[in-house]
């Protein structure tokens, strides 16, 4: 549910406020504990939903890293060498064949960039 620690949250508060306020006297202030009900409703659905983001990015953060695992596993087995590069054009994976393409180990391609696999003239042409 999307609103799950939304709503317990300010359920839980509205109960605490409850039994806070029914022992006061009936001459005391109601305006401020009407301000200070109101407000401890609002903070209880802020911070519910801040808790409800951080759950739904949690599950989301497992399930994009299972399915990170099995591309990586199936790119591991391609015959063709491939090299997946950051913006600043250094290696952050390559596969067996990659590796093998260039003579190169996943320890040492990961301290290099795409250009360091060709010639300089190559380079400029590209």
């Amino acid at each position: 549910m999307k609103y799950t620690w939304r709503l317990a949250l300010t359920a839980i508060l509205v109960i605490a406020n409850y039994f806070i306020f029914s022992n006061l006297e009936l001459g005391q202030s109601n305006t401020l504990s009407i301000i200070v009900f109101s407000t401890n409703v609002i903070i209880g659905w802020m911070l519910g939903n801040q808790l409800d983001k951080f759950v739904a990015s949690k599950k989301e953060l497992g399930s994009t890293q299972t399915t990170l695992v099995d591309y990586t596993f199936a790119l591991d087995f391609l015959s063709l060498g491939i090299g997946i590069t950051n913006e600043k054009g250094e290696f952050e994976f390559v596969n067996k064949a990659h590796q093998d393409l260039y003579g190169y180990n996943l320890k040492e391609f990961l301290t290099k960039s795409w250009m360091d696999c060709y010639s300089p003239e190559t380079v400029e042409r590209l």
